[in-house]
């Protein structure tokens, strides 16, 4: 049976949780990993309404964007969503700034459902981390299934290059104790195997999927391999990304398209006038980084939780903000972790909150 754990693995292996902003709480916040799964509801917030969801539709655990548990608690309700969730045995896991961050996380995807080509710069770079190299010893006749399958999780991969490796030939020696199950050999007698040393580089956020992809494409029962940071390669992740429009267009279209996309009951912004090419976004409340957007050269930014000074010195600096909501900028979170967890356990069921929903009403 997939359980807690197995879920939260898969959720690391591209948003690790590792580069979760000091601050933030995300991470299993509710029950232990080796809960058993067999329904999950996958929302953006955990309300008491979602979590009374989960109840009634007979979910062993929650996935949500937001903490459930954020601020410190010093009582603890009847009717607090963390209480409901824990009285009936659910668990829950929340991806927060691991997946605001993460290469391929949300501001990625709103570049991607807004047909932006994506550019290289992040606008706010929270984390520098080394790549590592991994070196794993393995039969030869097994090297080039083992070489594909890191490949295809992500490594060897730098700059325009893929596939990049090196291996050298050798001997490799083992003797199998009582209970093992050696894919070459007999227990009791020490064996010894040609086999070669595959190396790769591997990037930070696809560490715990090459590892996996290697152990499950290596025939041994206990494969060798090393694992060491390399520092000469460094990969950088944090908030906001940057895009560029096809063809230019003004402030008034690009709320149209907004809205479409986002599904928007409204969407806020200051007209510069100015024609729009380069657009730089941020889920959730980025409001405050709308100089970072306009210090890549950026003629809009669309994020949500605009204040009103904002507004006014984006107009001043010449750049037009789109506030799209904190909400619609982040609810992409639902459709995107049910796709993933259903790829990765395809025998679980997995239902989108209902209750996951815009919590505010507009008069318009």
């Amino acid at each position: 049976m997939t359980d807690v754990g197995k879920i939260y693995d898969l959720i690391d292996t591209f948003a690790p949780f590792s580069i979760s902003s000091n601050e933030d709480n995300s991470g299993l916040l509710v029950g232990g990993r080796a809960d058993g799964v067999e329904k999950v509801l996958v929302t953006l917030d955990i309300t008491s309404e979602a979590a009374v969801e989960a109840v009634s539709c007979g979910a062993s655990l929650v996935v949500s964007h937001h903490p459930v548990i954020y601020h410190p608690i010093y009582n603890l309700s009847n009717l607090h969503p963390a209480a409901i969730l824990a009285k009936n045995n659910i668990s829950a896991i929340c991806a927060h700034t691991n997946l605001d961050a993460a290469k391929g996380g949300l501001s990625d995807i709103m570049l991607e459902m807004l047909h932006l080509k994506p550019l290289p710069q992040i606008l706010e770079i929270t984390h520098e981390l080394p790549y590592y190299q991994l070196a794993v010893f393995v039969p030869d006749e097994s090297r080039e299934a083992v070489y594909n399958a890191m490949t295809a999780a992500g490594a060897g991969t730098l700059g325009a290059y893929s596939g990049c490796a090196f291996y050298t030939g050798g001997t490799g020696t083992f003797l199998p104790l009582e209970g093992a199950k050696p894919y070459v050999g007999e227990v009791g007698r020490r064996e010894t195997v040609p086999e070669a040393r595959l190396e790769m580089i591997v990037p930070p956020s696809k560490r715990s999927a090459v590892i996996q992809a290697m152990l499950d494409a290596h025939p041994y029962e206990k494969p060798a391999y090393h694992l060491a940071q390399n520092y000469a390669i460094i990969e950088k992740t944090g908030f906001g990304r940057l895009g560029e429009l096809e063809s230019p267009l003004s402030a008034k279209q690009l709320a149209g398209i907004i809205k479409s996309t986002f599904g928007n009951t409204a969407v806020r912004y200051n007209d510069t006038k100015k024609p729009i090419k380069r657009v730089a976004v941020c889920s959730g409340g980025g409001g405050g980084l709308f100089k970072n957007a306009l210090s890549f050269g950026a003629d809009a930014f669309i994020t949500g939780d605009v204040k009103h000074d904002q507004f006014i010195d984006a107009q001043n600096y010449g750049i037009s903000i789109f506030d799209a909501g904190h909400f619609h900028t982040e609810n992409i979170f639902v459709d995107f972790l049910a796709r993933e967890i259903k790829k990765g356990f395809p025998e679980i069921t997995v239902l989108k909150a209902e209750s996951s929903r815009d919590p505010v009403s507009y008069e318009i």
